[in-house]
């Protein structure tokens, strides 16, 4: 309760990216009293909470009358939200010095092999993860079968995505490669299948309906560009103004996913915008920034694209991540040479830029369907329809009692 109303308290191991769609919510507040987000109960509200969430991955619980002393005994509501950051809070309590010592070996192992900061991350929070479900044992004890019962209980149970479980299986043998004496066996981990995808893609239409149902110029700006050009999202919030070569209408990206430099180009109408832009906002350092001059966060783009989105009545499922799928596949299909979109979008391997070609419009349209070979010409179709129609239904009579 919360000046006499009933409230709906959400409480989650830190994670930035759950903090930001909380706070979007409409009458959500921070409870500094209790560190948790706190909105109006309903259960309308609830189930928007429960859809929020499980587009993203996460299974939430709904606990009433539990043992949490952050609201009073009586009409109690909780979230517990189950997601990767529980499983490290987890970790951190429950790792003993051994199993702390060897992570921080691995960390220093593979900081010296260039690894990005958030693959050293990504990697250390999974193994950690890992050997805080194997408590109780020894790391040089653990064996292939704690691996299988790991992904069983967590990763399927909690429905972690098949390209989650690849990661963890490459983190776990990195990190076992380091040590001596162990009874895991390597060589009989397996990777399970990749699954293959076809990204969702945005019509041109769709497009200019999104950027029309953005007012503010920062946030069409930012938009435009992730489309115009490409970008993922961390290289849209790491650019630079001094990235921005108005003369040689590029724009320089620097150390992008796989830490490669490479050119995209600038789009003439979106050179009009980040000037407008400019003149505005007068950015000093990062191209685009948040409060206090710090860098855009990557909650907020995917909250304007969100809403967006709803304004513009699309429903496809978008994210930042659509727009780059769209600009490639809107590249193919106005002819753009396949080798020129891998070099645009920085894939080191064409195999990965050929996804597209089974997503282009142009080329599913083009072949014809036998159905349309059968009827050639309009007035069969429309003959055949209308016969269907002066068919009158059999006639089935009534069930009789009796031998048959």
């Amino acid at each position: 309760m919360h000046r006499n109303e009933k409230r709906i308290l959400i409480r989650f191991p830190y994670d930035r990216e759950i903090g930001g769609l909380i706070k979007n919510m409409e009458g959500s507040a921070w409870s500094k009293t209790h560190g948790s987000w706190h909105v109006a109960f309903s259960e309308e509200t609830m189930n928007k909470l429960k859809q929020m969430f499980r587009c993203k991955g996460i299974i939430v619980e709904k606990r009433n009358n539990d043992n949490t002393n952050a609201l009073p005994e009586a009409n109690k509501t909780s979230l517990t939200v189950r997601g990767r950051g529980e499983i490290t809070k987890i970790v951190k309590q429950n790792l003993d010095p051994d199993k702390r010592e060897n992570i921080m070996r691995y960390r220093k192992y593979l900081e010296n092999r260039r690894y990005s900061e958030r693959t050293i991350q990504h990697y250390c929070n999974m193994t950690e993860a890992f050997l805080a479900f194997c408590a109780g044992k020894s790391i040089t004890e653990i064996t292939n079968e704690d691996v299988e019962k790991f992904n069983s209980e967590i990763i399927i149970k909690y429905r972690y995505s098949t390209s989650h479980q690849r990661q963890l299986t490459g983190a776990i043998k990195l990190f076992f490669g380091l040590i001596d004496n162990r009874k895991l066996e390597l060589d009989k981990l397996v990777r399970p299948r990749k699954s293959n995808y076809l990204p969702i893609v945005l019509s041109a239409e769709e497009i200019v309906r999104i950027l029309e149902s953005i007012a503010n110029v920062k946030h069409r700006c930012i938009i435009g560009l992730i489309y115009s050009s490409g970008l993922r999202i961390g290289e849209a919030l790491n650019l630079q103004v001094a990235d921005i070569d108005s003369d040689r209408m590029l724009i320089r990206v620097n150390q992008g996913k796989g830490k490669k430099d490479r050119y995209v180009a600038l789009s003439e109408k979106i050179l009009i915008l980040l000037r407008n832009y400019a003149r505005v906002h007068k950015p000093k350092n990062y191209l685009f920034y948040g409060q206090f001059s710090e860098q855009y966060s990557s909650v907020s783009i995917r909250a304007i694209l969100r809403n967006a989105c709803k304004k513009a009545g699309v429903k496809k499922r978008v994210t930042p991540h659509t727009l780059r799928h769209s600009y490639a596949t809107h590249l193919l299909e106005n002819g753009v040479d396949l080798r020129y979109v891998q070099e645009l979008l920085g894939h080191s391997k064409p195999e990965t830029t050929m996804i597209y070609t089974h997503v282009t419009r142009k080329k599913l349209i083009s072949i014809q369907s036998p159905f349309d070979v059968l009827y050639k010409k309009e007035e069969d179709w429309e003959r055949d329809m209308r016969k269907l129609e002066e068919k009158k239904p059999t006639h089935i009579p009534a069930k009789t009692t009796g031998q048959a």
